[in-house]
């Protein structure tokens, strides 16, 4: 555990430094000064409670852009001949975030106190995930650590590029629809109220769109806490049912890969993190038992997740890692047949690599597909909208100016 301590110091000059720094214990605060040229004359420990407290996190600290980062910089600081210690202490330094520093610190001391980098990373599971570890791990055993740091940056690379390829399909239809609803929101309380009120004085009925538009806003604005809390409780459940349940989630899973258009897209994305996994740890002579394993715990889909695990339980037995994928509808026949044919042909590792690159190149073809196909359907809707909308709005003018 990280400790925070107050030195005094020395340096070649004989100056006082002072300074304040983190460190498991004071002998490798003590060793890290010394390999600055610094000689500890006074160390004690103190209490940072508001460092305490902002050191709290859940879930992961290290998301995988940053993780990506960290790892192209430790390669290339490999690269230029630097330390692996050295390089993660610069990469320390220069990080913003205060917890990311204080993990990365963590695995600097560890280094300095003669762990491997696998290891030191093993007391973050969450940020550092197992794939991550054995490949380092491997790379470390192997005597190319640098080929492995930086294989494991291009494979977090082109799954985040994945990732934000099927964000960017789904991400801007919604925002059009958030943009529609608001508009529709603001114009139903603001705007429509004054046409009732209005007609009201002057005796006039409204036309039909402005009167469903008022009776809508009165509708919201004389039951809002009661809407309120009823939406609240189905997100609740919702919620419930699909991300805290076991059974919920695997219902979800089972949905959203049989939905048309969006399911295959889920089936391409997921064969795609599982194609790329086991593509980097075969080709560095993991053991496919392994590879696999590593793969439960990267996917999220449940019924992926589900279908690994007994993939696992045959590798175990001697059956074929096909087995369990073959004539399931989560995976294509393309996908299970190639795997097969890498199988029997003794060429699995090219196999996969294949069909990683292929995978991915399918997610974001589908991606673009599906953007194309879901923009113009989103936009038709919000004109249809935004054109009852106006004709609400301009209908009780027209009817008015017609009276006079």
């Amino acid at each position: 555990m990280i400790r925070n301590y107050k030195y005094v110091a020395t340096n070649r000059e004989g100056n006082v430094i002072k300074g304040r720094m983190q460190a498991p214990n004071k002998r490798i605060l003590a060793r890290y000064l010394a390999s600055r040229s610094l000689q500890p004359k006074e160390i004690n420990e103190y209490r940072d409670w508001f460092g305490f407290l902002s050191n709290i996190t859940i879930g992961k600290t290290i998301k995988d852009k940053d993780l990506i980062f960290i790892l192209k910089q430790i390669a290339a600081m490999l690269r230029a001949g630097i330390r692996l210690s050295d390089s993660i202490e610069i990469i320390a330094i220069q990080t913003t975030d205060k917890v990311t520093r204080r993990i990365l610190y963590d695995v600097f001391f560890d280094l300095e106190s003669g762990k491997m980098l696998s290891e030191a990373m093993e007391r973050y599971p969450v940020d550092f995930p197992r794939l991550t570890r054995n490949m380092l791990e491997i790379g470390e055993v192997n005597g190319d650590l640098l080929s492995a740091v930086e294989n494991l940056a291009t494979f977090y690379e082109n799954n985040l590029e994945v990732r934000n390829d099927i964000r960017g399909a789904i991400t801007m239809p919604i925002i059009y629809i958030m943009m529609g609803i608001a508009v529709a929101t603001i114009m139903i309380i603001f705007v429509v109220p004054s046409y009732s009120r209005l007609f009201a004085t002057t005796g006039g009925d409204l036309p039909v769109p402005t009167q469903i538009l008022v009776n809508v806003g009165e509708f919201f604005t004389n039951n809002w806490l009661q809407f309120l809390f009823m939406t609240s409780a189905i997100l609740f459940l919702l919620y419930y049912l699909f991300a805290l349940n076991e059974r919920g989630k695997r219902i979800f899973a089972e949905l959203l890969i049989r939905m048309p258009i969006v399911g295959q897209l889920v089936i391409m994305s997921n064969q795609s993190t599982i194609a790329s996994t086991l593509s980097q740890m075969v080709n560095n002579k993991v053991r496919m038992i392994e590879a696999v394993i590593a793969c439960t715990k990267i996917v999220k889909n449940n019924v992926y997740r589900e279908v690994l695990e007994k993939t696992v339980i045959n590798l175990r037995t001697g059956a074929s890692i096909t087995k369990e994928m073959d004539n399931h509808y989560a995976f294509t026949q393309a996908f299970t047949k190639m795997l097969s044919m890498g199988e029997s042909t003794g060429t699995l590792p090219k196999m996969l690599e294949n069909l990683s690159e292929y995978t991915a190149n399918d997610v974001k073809l589908r991606s673009k597909r599906l953007r194309r196909t879901l923009e113009p359907t989103i936009m038709m809707i919000i004109y249809v909208m935004v054109g009852f909308l106006v004709m609400a709005v301009m209908l009780p003018s027209l009817t008015a100016i017609g009276q006079i």
